[in-house]
């Protein structure tokens, strides 16, 4: 499934805000009047950063500078400062969230400036299939420490990240390569300290990626969110990470309705350990069932076998009876006697 086209198909002509566009918009501008551009750096400052830096050179990553889109308009403070009175009937975000030092106030913040019943559209880079694939995966838990106290707290995450991204993005290669280790990460640990000091010290670090999630970790995430009050979205749709692709999408909806329920059953139903587990009961289940009706056509079959001894033994006592009989009617006494045995059944009635 393209995502891209889904969602194109899906909003075409709809007013959409589009997160950090760079090089490659949902839309263009001929293509959709009603687009909007927004990110965290103005144009100028967006080309300067991706004429070259340490995230471009860790990851590989390369950006065309003169095909970056010009931003309408510049993150100053919150969302709901940037917009103060504008709201927007949806959102798009394509491999941007990753990058938000507070990802809970994010999704917090980005509510105030959706309309009533407004969708948020996301697509997320999967951490296995990406220059993220040795990196531990991010947690509720650490998201919830830096939303109460601040993106210092995402010093680890910097770290993790300067200490374990590899130089290869492409899903290719973490889909099919049998020895991935030739790619495993081998950078300095005194890069990774200089992430870890900068950021402890609230410097913004260039393009880290803080929030490492799988498909089903982010439906996890999602899940004790919403468990604390501090996801205001319901799942509209969710589609997870296809074989040889790098991304999974989910479109959202602002709400304050609580998805405990659905949120489990799509963890259910797309992690691949859970499956595995469910399918492993589902046999052990289908084999006691097998077990239990081979033991009960064992005791019928012996409950038969007993039956059918005891029919053969009455058979062959019938059948000696008979012979007796046939010996007894055929015998010249028995001949002899017959007329006194009519008489005296006579006289007896």
């Amino acid at each position: 499934m393209d995502f891209r086209d889904y969602i194109k198909k899906k909003y075409k002509n709809e007013e959409i805000l589009e997160f950090g566009p760079l090089t490659r918009p949902l839309f263009s501008k001929e293509e959709n009047q009603n687009v909007y551009y927004a990110d965290i750096r103005s144009t100028d400052e967006i080309k300067k950063l991706y004429s070259g830096n340490d995230y471009l050179k860790k990851t590989g990553i390369t950006v065309k500078i003169d095909e970056i889109v010009n931003v309408d308009y510049k993150i100053i403070g919150s969302y709901l400062d940037t917009f103060k009175t504008k709201k927007f009937k949806n959102a798009y975000l394509s491999h941007v969230i990753e990058h938000m030092p507070n990802i809970l106030d994010f999704f917090l913040d980005i509510s105030n400036v959706l309309k009533e019943n407004g969708e948020l559209i996301i697509i997320y880079p999967d951490k296995r299939y990406c220059f993220d694939h040795y990196r531990n995966s991010a947690s509720f838990k650490d998201a919830y420490a830096t939303y109460r106290y601040g993106p210092k707290e995402n010093a680890r995450m910097a770290f993790d990240f300067g200490y374990n991204v590899v130089h290869e993005n492409n899903p290719y290669v973490f889909w099919n390569d049998t020895n991935l280790t030739n790619i495993i990460s081998k950078n300095e640990l005194k890069d990774a300290e200089n992430y870890y000091t900068e950021t402890l010290n609230g410097k913004q670090i260039d393009d880290v990626h803080f929030w490492p999630f799988s498909d089903i970790e982010f439906l996890k995430f999602i899940y004790e969110a919403q468990r604390a009050g501090l996801f205001p979205f319901e799942i509209l749709e969710f589609y997870s990470t296809e074989e040889n692709t790098q991304e999974f999408m989910i479109i959202l909806k602002k709400s304050k309705k609580i998805q405990s329920n659905k949120v489990l059953e799509l963890i259910d139903t797309y992690d691949p350990t859970i499956k595995e587990k469910n399918t492993k009961l589902l046999l052990e289940r289908q084999q006691e069932k097998i077990d239990k009706l081979e033991k009960e056509i064992v005791e019928k079959n012996k409950e038969t076998a007993v039956a059918s001894n005891k029919i053969e033994q009455l058979e062959e006592q019938l059948k000696r009876s008979v012979e007796e009989y046939d010996k007894i009617i055929n015998s010249r006494s028995w001949r002899m006697t017959k007329v006194f045995r009519q008489v005296n059944s006579l006289i007896r009635k």
